[in-house]
């Protein structure tokens, strides 16, 4: 579909036959239109395994295999992932099959003589009917009929008080509380937290239709998530929250499936709404007393960690602090609308967004300087309110100013001979907290590229699957796909097939190895396959290499 970002789809094939197997294996890995990440199982049980461990959007499956056959196989996957499209690959053109496999729901059905066209042309009809399952305008008239219920918004609002620490999280009374709201969030167990950004709004967007858009965007999430327990709630500001809980106490699948769907979930929030949106999962569930300590960590997290500014997607690797709690204070005329922009301010500081940040933060200072009558404690709270920001930034996140510039007059505001001297004061401290900002992310990029570089040198002979790298710098591997791309201009895949594909060379110069002991120690199922993708690589066999180079 035009302008749609190209999003990864996961791949499954089942057959009791490894020769089947293994050359559809080949064939899917060789497709260069699509992202994929194909997956082979040689049974219908290690199947239910990857399927239990791996979101798969699309399953070739044989229909008869020892034990679990592949029509009970699909029954499996259509109970527990309903959005998996079946195409079954058999060797039996049998009428009966293809009608009970038709009606129990599988998308398409192949023979194994008609060769590989048929299964290519399945793998692109499937690939279409997933992008197209979603459409827009019944998303957002399921929007609109949720946004005019009542309940649903009480269900935020309360969910938001628990969020930001203004609702105590007593499993007692959270459990009176969801009772009354009709909510089938469990207070007796942990819950799964994810929170999230929207990067930018479309131009055209006005307040209502913002509304819109949150509620489409908590119906999207509610599809993707339908055997789960979900909450959305908008925390303002761009802001969201969402809590995850299983239908059933124990329950493991919820952590997994999350960290692999949520790349879809950005990509039809991209595709459908035109919203870029970031997003940070944990996926250790945390107790109720610290829902809103370890939601503004998460938050905290998503504004600090890696150097891109949009549709971030991040794993959480930290554990929930203590909740300190927060206390609001009260408006006055003037001062509220000055007090509301100076606190927004901390937020622009958290996200690193610098000109918006010096021209809000600029211009409420002027204009405070400009105002004869006001108050001189308003003036001293709204000052204070800003620099005690970015005396807490300085102290999260343990950055301060850079050489030159001093923080010690921020908190002594009488200490400076005038307003416009203590405004300078603040901005110049802003400004250097910016710069070191930027340099710590720079380096933060460079840090995950060296750690992701070193494993895999130092594991060319294991698992190194996107899903796995991922893990090692705990990002969604999705998104670790295309953030890699940006930074090295090269695929990861590329990568580790190249460093992969020069160890092999300098092993056949050496020439003390057999070409099974390489394919061994690089990580190759094979022989054959290394010499395949050698070949492939170089024009060469390893053999015609090793020869070429003596």
């Amino acid at each position: 579909m035009a302008g749609r970002r190209r999003r990864m789809y996961r791949v499954l094939v089942v057959d009791d036959e490894e020769i089947i197997v293994d050359g559809l294996f080949e064939l899917l890995s060789q497709v260069d239109h699509l992202e994929l990440e194909v997956h082979r199982a040689y049974s219908s049980r290690e199947a239910l395994a990857k399927l239990g461990r791996y979101k798969m959007d699309i399953v070739y499956s044989d229909i008869r295999m020892p034990g679990l056959s592949g029509l009970e196989l699909q029954r499996i996957i259509g109970e527990n992932w309903p959005f998996c499209k079946v195409i079954f690959v058999s060797g039996y053109n049998d009428f009966e099959y293809v009608q009970t496999a038709m009606r129990n729901g599988s998308f398409d059905y192949i023979v194994k003589t008609e060769g590989d066209g048929p299964v290519l042309a399945a793998l692109d009809k499937a690939v279409e009917s997933i992008a197209g399952r979603m459409e827009k305008e019944r998303l957002m008239e399921e929007a609109r009929k949720r946004w005019l219920a009542g309940l649903p918004q009480l269900q935020k609002d309360f969910l938001l008080r628990l969020l930001t620490g203004e609702r105590r999280a007593d499993p007692a009374r959270l459990k009176v509380r969801f009772g009354e709201l009709d909510m089938e969030l469990d207070p007796d167990r942990p819950v799964y937290m994810l929170a999230g950004s929207i990067d930018e709004w479309p131009g055209s967007v006005d307040k209502g239709d913002r509304t819109l858009l949150l509620y489409a965007m908590d119906n999207i999430l509610a599809e993707y998530f339908q055997q789960y327990v979900l909450y959305f709630t908008d925390c303002g500001n761009g802001r969201f929250g969402v809590l995850l809980q299983e239908r059933k106490a124990g329950e493991t699948f919820l952590a997994a499936y999350a960290q692999d769907t949520l790349d879809a979930v950005q990509s039809t929030f991209k595709a459908l709404l035109k919203l870029p949106v970031s997003m940070i999962f944990s996926p250790r569930p945390v107790s109720w007393e610290t829902v809103a300590a370890k939601f503004r960590e998460l938050t905290a997290a998503l504004y600090s960690r890696f150097g891109w500014e949009k549709e971030k997607l991040l794993i959480d690797d930290s554990l929930a602090a203590p909740d300190p709690g927060e206390k609001p204070g009260g408006p006055k005329p003037y001062r509220d609308a000055w007090l509301q922009t100076a606190r927004q301010t901390g937020l622009l500081l958290e996200r690193g967004i610098k000109e918006p940040f010096m021209h809000v933060c600029g211009g409420l200072l002027q204009e405070l300087g400009s105002q004869p009558d006001c108050p001189r404690k308003w003036l001293e709270e709204i000052y204070y309110t800003i620099a005690l920001q970015l005396v807490h930034y300085m102290n999260s996140y343990d950055r301060w100013p850079s050489d030159g510039v001093t923080a010690d007059k921020l908190l002594r505001l009488h200490d400076h001979e005038s307003w416009e001297e203590a405004a300078g004061n603040l901005l110049r401290v802003a400004d250097s907290l910016f710069e070191e900002q930027a340099r710590e992310q720079s380096g933060r990029s460079a840090e995950w590229l060296h750690q992701l570089h070193r494993y895999v040198e130092e594991h060319l002979d294991g698992d190194l699957s996107l899903t796995r790298l991922a893990q090692v710098v705990y990002l969604n591997p999705a998104y670790l796909s295309r953030i890699y791309k940006q930074a090295r201009g090269i695929g990861l895949s590329d990568y580790v097939a190249q460093v992969r594909l020069a160890q092999a060379q300098e092993l056949l110069k050496e020439g003390s190895m057999k070409i099974q002991e390489i394919a061994e120690a690089l990580g190759y199922e094979s022989a054959a396959y290394f010499s395949r993708l050698f070949k492939k690589q170089t024009r060469l066999t390893p053999n015609e290499y090793r020869e070429h180079v003596r």
